[in-house]
């Protein structure tokens, strides 16, 4: 993929531009929506949907592979996680965002479909014991994707996920924000990781800003930590963690005047007016770097 590394030279919170968009912020947490099991995820947005965010496809690939089970490599890479959103175009002809949700699931009969521990097994997972455990971790974690800010055209939404950070194995903060430009309904998505104190809330921006492509399929390359087994030889939360966040189509420095505000765990109305007029202003003059750097890539599944 084409990346275009950009550096920002200047973040402060009180210059940043404000939208000239009467408009409400909602800031209190809230879990996103589950997708509905039996939905079918493909390379696109789902049945229902708009917008695929990310679909992505863990492959074990570094680490203590040689020191687990081969039965552990393939549950670590049995699931999938996808992440889609949903515009409307409202009776004025603008667009606004409704809504973002996630879900898990595997090959159900060649196709690549969204399931749930209650209903696997009607929808012909018919998943063994092991496999089992594994898809009610990923139930657990769904409930802990929340919405951290919500307007008609920005949606700020943080995930939990297990990373490779700093040569070690950590659960840490995921964050996207999504940008949609009303009046042409086009959605830009941006993610970056976050640093975390020792109860999991998000204290500091970390690597880069993503700019993620259209409808991103990718496989993130879990790391094997074996030291993260127990004496039982069952693999904790951090046994396996992925050594990337979803590949951006553009990838932008974060200057260290950013990182604070940007992994703020309780946003202000203010500051997510203020991040939306950022990111907005991001997405409209960096558009040329952008479109380049699409132009140039052969596509955007990389599993």
């Amino acid at each position: 993929m084409d990346k275009r590394f950009l550096t920002w030279l200047s973040f402060t919170l009180t210059l940043l531009p404000a939208l000239a968009l009467a408009q409400p912020y909602d800031v209190a947490a809230r879990p996103i929506s589950v997708l509905r099991p039996g939905t079918l995820v493909d390379n696109g947005p789902p049945e229902g949907w708009t917008h695929l965010i990310v679909k992505s496809f863990p492959k074990v690939a570094s680490g203590d592979v040689d020191k687990i089970p081969e039965r552990d490599s393939q549950l670590a890479s049995l699931m999938f996680t996808a992440l889609a959103a949903r515009t409307q175009q409202t009776a004025d002809g603008s667009w606004q965002l409704t809504e973002i949700a996630t879900g898990a699931g595997t090959s159900v009969r060649g196709r690549d479909m969204i399931i749930s521990s209650d209903t696997q097994q009607q929808l012909g997972a018919d998943l063994g014991f092991f496999a089992r455990m594994v898809l009610k971790e990923f139930d657990a974690k769904q409930t802990q994707v929340q919405y951290k800010t919500i307007s008609r055209h920005f949606f700020v939404v943080d995930t939990i996920g297990a990373f490779r950070w700093k040569n070690e194995n950590r659960l840490l903060p995921l964050r996207y924000a999504l940008v949609l430009q009303p009046q042409t309904g086009q959605l830009d998505t941006f993610c970056w990781l976050m640093d975390a104190d020792a109860t999991g809330v998000s204290t500091a921006a970390v690597g880069s800003i993503h700019w993620l492509p259209k409808s991103l399929v990718f496989a993130p390359q879990l790391h094997v930590d074996y030291s993260k087994y127990n004496f039982l030889g069952i693999p904790s939360d951090t046994a396996f963690c992925s050594t990337n966040i979803p590949p951006g189509q553009v990838t932008m420095n974060i200057p260290a005047d950013a990182t604070r505000v940007l992994a703020r765990p309780t946003l202000s109305a203010a500051e997510a007016q203020s991040l939306h007029g950022w990111f907005n202003q991001i997405s409209t003059s960096m558009r040329p770097n952008y479109d380049r750097a699409a132009a140039s890539d052969s596509g955007t599944t990389q599993r």
